[in-house]
């Protein structure tokens, strides 16, 4: 009985609790980087995600989990619509909502008039949305659950990850288009996309990675041996990340590493590892601000040199490609008037391919085809419909109310940490004005733990453990919030 109590505190304790988290990131890495409903890695994710899912609630840490707060009723708002959606209505309901019609003809000739139907155009597609949840419903219920010291050490693995997809992507390379090493049917073809299925994805997750490790290289300890090793190493892994987010051709992609290297940017310079004055000699020595000016600088020549030496996609295609002949803008008009029929009931979630078939203008019939509408707000109104716009109106709101809090709050590492968290949220949200990074497992999770990472803790007892552990991130404790110390030079 001893025995198996010990097992238990092993499988449930911080530790167990930690490694639980990262092995679920590794597999959401390797098995989650398309967005597409039939790719066949999602038949071991989504059961696995529900494994761990139940090991979370099993830990019973209930107190936690109810601490998510807004962002986990609002995950569970969007499945209820999703369920709400699917359940049949009566015929006298079902022939009065709006562009039915020709759904209605079809079933009056082949005698199924007075069947009752779901407001979804497609259940399928619904109930696969519905299931999709399962992966950012577990990375929050895990999260829930982390001692806050674990919490911070969430964010160097994916730098780690972002190494690892980068690296792939230079495999990709050495190889023929439609080789062996993309883990997806239907990707990007002779594009790095690493372990990702899209350019578009890979590219604003790169992005991502590289505002996080601005955000590691802040909170890296002056004092830590480790630190004097971690910290050249980061910059290495951001120099690498902004060339390779360049070779992916998205010039979303290449929108958000911008604005990532310039966050990252403002993060390192309040990095109190950068000493006030780095001696080289007796005689040379240079100041802080020349320092930060010089790291810009060679991040800055690194990115100069990959579009004239690596031939970048992205800025070859931003110079030499019209906008206006671009896809994403011509079905825009057509979008809009999806928005306008399908509203306020909205086509159902996952429904867009089948639906948009019916709107499909002749002048964009081609081999191209949208199984998206790659903008997902406007996605949102179509499929959800007036209640999918409440939901993300109400999440906005959250948002914003959240952001003014931090930027009202005391200045030090832990407010730091979470503007990176919303600087992660801005890149995702804003590539979602384009593309559909959330569809995709990966980034969906790592949109939900920035989230609940960037939220305000409302827990008297998660507070005062975040007070200890805030600044306990990529190498151990740093001191406290305050200002940082003057470091000797060196």
């Amino acid at each position: 009985m001893r025995g198996s109590g010990l097992r238990a505190d092993r499988l449930f304790g911080s530790t167990g609790r930690f490694c639980a988290l990262v092995v679920f990131l590794v597999l959401v890495l390797l098995l989650g980087g398309g967005s597409r409903s039939d790719i066949a890695s999602l038949i071991v994710l989504r059961p696995a995600s529900a494994l761990f899912g139940g090991y979370a609630l099993m830990t019973g840490d209930y107190g936690k989990i109810r601490d998510l707060g807004a962002p986990l009723w609002l995950l569970l708002a969007v499945a209820a619509l999703i369920v709400i959606q699917s359940l049949p209505l009566p015929p006298g309901v079902w022939h009065h909502l709006p562009t039915r019609g020709n759904l209605e003809a079809i079933g009056g000739i082949i005698g199924g008039a007075e069947t009752w139907r779901p407001l979804a155009y497609s259940p399928a597609r619904s109930a696969n949305s519905l299931f999709a949840l399962l992966v950012p419903l577990c990375a929050m219920l895990l999260y829930a659950v982390q001692p806050p010291e674990q919490r911070n050490r969430i964010w160097p693995i994916f730098i780690l990850f972002g190494l690892l997809s980068g690296f792939w992507g230079l495999v990709q390379l050495t190889g023929p288009e439609h080789g062996p090493f993309y883990t997806y049917r239907i990707t990007s073809p002779g594009v790095p996309v690493g372990l990702l299925a899209n350019r578009n994805h890979q590219a604003v997750f790169l992005a991502c990675t590289v505002l996080i490790g601005g955000w590691c290289f802040r909170s890296l300890d002056p004092g830590s041996a480790r630190a004097r090793l971690l910290a050249p190493a980061t910059i290495a892994a951001m120099f690498f990340m902004l060339p390779m987010i360049l070779l992916t051709g998205s010039r979303a992609g290449l929108a958000a590493g911008g604005l990532a290297l310039l966050a990252a940017l403002a993060l390192i310079a309040r990095a109190p590892i950068v000493p006030q004055r780095l001696r080289i000699s007796r005689a040379i020595s240079i100041r802080r601000g020349l320092l930060l000016a010089a790291i810009a600088g060679v991040v800055v020549l690194a990115a100069v040199l990959a579009v004239l030496f690596a031939r970048a996609l992205s800025v070859d295609r931003l110079m030499t490609e019209d906008p206006a002949d671009n896809l994403r803008f011509a079905v825009l008009p057509t979008l809009l008037r999806m928005a306008r029929d399908f509203f306020p009931f909205g086509s159902g979630f996952g429904s867009f391919e089948f639906v948009y078939r019916i709107y499909e203008p002749e002048n964009l019939l081609g081999p191209r085809y949208l199984n998206e509408a790659h903008d997902d707000w406007l996605q949102l109104i179509i499929e959800g419909g007036l209640a999918g716009l409440a939901i993300a109106a109400v999440f906005a709101a959250w948002l914003i109310r959240t952001f003014i809090g931090i930027i009202r709050g005391k200045a030090g590492l832990g407010r730091d940490r979470r503007l990176m968290a919303f600087g992660v949220i801005a890149l995702l949200l804003l590539a979602s004005l384009v593309d559909y990074p959330l569809r995709t497992p990966m980034l969906s999770t790592l949109f939900v733990l920035a989230v609940l990472e960037g939220r305000a803790q409302k827990s008297k007892s998660v507070a005062k453990a975040s007070v200890r552990s805030e600044t306990n991130g990529f190498t151990g404790p740093v001191v406290t919030d305050r200002a940082p110390r003057p470091i000797p030079e060196h």
